[in-house]
């Protein structure tokens, strides 16, 4: 309206003829305006639906990758290693570490790494780091395994491979405020399932 307003011709237009006159010229001058514009606003709706098309996807619709079978070489199901010494025993699970390991993953250092196997098949991996890793660590592990689901404080992280099967897996990172620690817990979703099912049932 100010545009029309702001012409000479339709100021005295308001004081000869009055408001009735002034708004159908208004009207006119509006719907010319309109007719002019109306193929730039169909040009701007297509470029805009082309700019929609390019977005990149949202980090929750990313594609996610698999989690490698087992750990540094030793896959889920395979015995202990040369080199590898009992730290812990309970039933017919023991727990191994290795000597040789590098305590760093990616650029995080870690404190300490544990392989679990029960029946001397391995079903899982404990890895212990300082509190000030786990936002390091969730980063590394977000690039190389995608987005995980995560709690509502951020405090866990899960990534999990699709079924059961013998090469799929589960990675848990969790941090332990009270210690000011934090764990990450790879494992076999196939000894999980039958972990699970050999649950005496309540």
């Amino acid at each position: 309206m100010e545009h029309f307003l702001g012409q000479t011709w339709v100021l005295v237009a308001a004081f000869l003829v009055g408001p009735t006159a002034l708004y159908l010229i208004y009207r006119h001058r509006a719907r010319v305006d309109g007719d002019r514009k109306q193929p730039e606003r169909g040009a701007s709706r297509q470029a805009g639906a082309s700019k929609a098309v390019a977005l990149p996807p949202r980090p929750e619709q990313a594609v996610r990758k698999a989690i490698e079978p087992g750990f540094r070489g030793i896959g889920w199901g395979q015995p202990p290693v040369e080199g590898m010494t009992v730290v812990h025993e309970e039933r017919d699970t023991r727990f191994l570490v290795r000597p040789s390991d590098d305590l760093r993953i990616g650029s995080v250092h870690i404190s300490s790494v544990a392989y679990s196997f029960r029946f001397n098949r391995l079903e899982a991996v404990i890895i212990d780091l300082p509190i000030s890793g786990f936002e390091p660590l969730t980063r590394h592990l977000t690039g190389e395994w995608g987005p995980p689901r995560s709690s509502a404080d951020r405090s866990k992280h899960i990534w999990a491979d699709p079924g059961t099967g013998p090469e799929a897996s589960q990675a848990v990172l969790e941090k332990k405020a009270e210690n000011r620690t934090a764990r990450l817990l790879i494992s076999s979703r196939a000894s999980n399932a039958e972990r699970a099912s050999s649950r005496p049932v309540a």
